[in-house]
């Protein structure tokens, strides 16, 4: 190939009648690679764009044909537009061009036969395309998540397993047919999976029904001809609907933070720290914390919560305390991308990353004769631990982003102490918190973690802490300062 010489012209371009002469130009400058013009064997002229790959072999990415009007080709304006978008490409470090540009163009190929088949599908209205189409739903509500979830799950126990099923129009299927999806999810142990299922189903058939009077519905399930609801006739699976009521003690949410605090720096560690300092948040809503949610300045983090049929996350405030802000100022100062906590920039962190963690402390502690955990149960025990210092359901409510009676899990204990619910009722002559006195109380409550962070020994805290807190060791005094929601909470009410 001759090496590049003026820049190319129309009249250039048209002069050249040689089957195999090239002629380039350099584009973006040195280095940047080069728009090529070759003569065909039939004497059409075509473009290319020429780069030195990683390995330094010279390789060509065609462009298009030639022609001066544009109508069955590249002008050579245009040309130079599509070489100089590789060159940008190149310049910037894609050594690797021809591969990426194939794996592109078989992704987009993928794209639209799945397009087509979802087409194909939706005109003859089976159930795999209104599940598809009820995710989609879920997705442009924001729901990413559980959309995900339902694929997967579909996927899994539906389409792979019954294809004459997933192939069915929605409308045709019976009650008895979805009994029959749901019974093998259960007999192979997956209860609760097959009541997850279940409940997927139903919602799927429930948007198809309202679609004809729902705007907010896709327009496309109008042409199912769903009638009845066959998901939501099959007998309910509550026996399979698990409600955990493990509640760690004071001094186990003591053993949980300290080996919260020896993991490593990064991201997970931020997040479950900053979970238990904001009184047991819902990981999935934290973890897609953007900066803009978070308040330094006037010391407030805002949460998104979508959970129910709310068709717009609810925006749930909380004060930061010391120990939270810390935690995200340092998370900013490292932040890659939209979001706060990400391990790589391109993606928030997933829930199933803090599980994995918490797994794993919770079976280094079993080792010292204490009973599994899982990261849901630090919530709980939040909750509890709050509603043990007698704050009111309203406050409970609002501090754990409930709405209706409120946070705590009657029934649960803590320790010794019982969810404070009943025993509130049987003591009626009881101070709570309010009638304390906030300002008091966190005054109190801040002394006595002041004095822990000072102290070394258990006995310490008891010694420096005044009368109010002498019962308690420095363990428990050590997860009792977690639940800095209570002072959080003064602040809620």
């Amino acid at each position: 190939m001759p090496k590049p010489a003026a820049p190319l012209t129309d009249a250039r371009v048209q002069a050249m009648r040689t089957p195999g002469k090239w002629v380039s130009e350099s584009i973006g400058g040195r280095g940047g690679g080069s728009l090529v013009v070759r003569v065909a064997a039939g004497g059409s002229r075509l473009f290319y764009f020429r780069y030195a790959d990683a390995e330094r072999r010279q390789r060509l990415i065609a462009l298009g044909r030639y022609d001066r009007e544009g109508r069955s080709g590249l002008t050579l304006s245009q040309a130079r537009e599509k070489a100089a978008e590789f060159s940008r490409r190149y310049r910037a470090g894609d050594r690797f061009l021809r591969e990426h540009l194939a794996a592109e163009r078989r992704a987009e190929a993928e794209r639209l036969a799945e397009a087509e088949r979802r087409a194909r599908e939706a005109e003859r209205g089976t159930l795999a395309a209104l599940f598809s189409a009820y995710a989609d739903f879920l997705e442009r509500r924001g729901s990413r998540e559980t959309a995900r979830n339902a694929r997967s799950l579909f996927r899994t126990h539906v389409a792979e397993p019954w294809p004459e099923y997933a192939e069915r129009r929605a409308a045709e299927l019976r009650p008895g047919e979805i009994t029959t999806i749901l019974r093998a999810v259960a007999e192979q142990g997956k209860g609760r999976t097959a009541a997850k299922l279940r409940a997927y189903l139903r919602a799927a058939y429930a948007l198809a029904l309202r679609a004809e009077h729902d705007a907010t519905a896709p327009a496309l399930l109008r042409t199912f001809g769903i009638e009845s609801n066959p998901a939501a006739a099959t007998a309910a699976l509550a026996a399979f609907n698990r409600v955990r009521d493990r509640v760690l003690s004071a001094a186990e949410l003591g053993g949980y933070l300290r080996a919260v605090e020896a993991l490593p720096a990064g991201p997970v560690r931020s997040a479950l720290l900053l979970a238990l300092y904001l009184g047991g948040q819902r990981p999935a809503q934290l973890l897609r914390l953007a900066p803009a949610d978070v308040d330094l300045e006037a010391r407030t983090v805002t949460l998104r919560d979508p959970k129910g049929r709310r068709t717009q996350p609810r925006l749930h405030v909380l004060p930061l305390t010391d120990p939270a802000a810390a935690i995200l100022e340092q998370a900013l100062r490292f932040a890659a991308g939209p979001w706060v906590f990400s391990a790589s920039g391109k993606k928030p962190l997933r829930p199933e990353a803090l599980g994995r963690a918490v797994r794993e402390i919770s079976r280094a502690l079993s080792g010292e004769g204490r009973g599994p955990f899982e990261l849901r149960d630090i919530r709980r025990t939040c909750e509890t631990m709050l509603a043990a210092r007698s704050a009111s359901a309203a406050t409970c409510g609002r501090g754990f982003s409930r709405t209706g009676s409120g946070a705590c899990r009657a029934g649960t204990t803590t320790g010794t102490t019982t969810c404070p619910r009943s025993a509130r009722r049987s003591r009626p002559g009881q101070r709570t918190l309010r009638s304390r006195g906030p300002a008091n109380w966190a005054r109190s409550f801040r002394s006595a973690a002041r004095a822990l962070r000072r102290s070394s020994a258990p006995g310490a805290v008891s010694r420096q802490a005044g009368p109010r807190f002498r019962a308690l060791d420095a363990e428990v005094w050590h997860a009792r300062r977690v639940v800095a929601v209570e002072l959080s909470f003064n602040a809620v009410q």
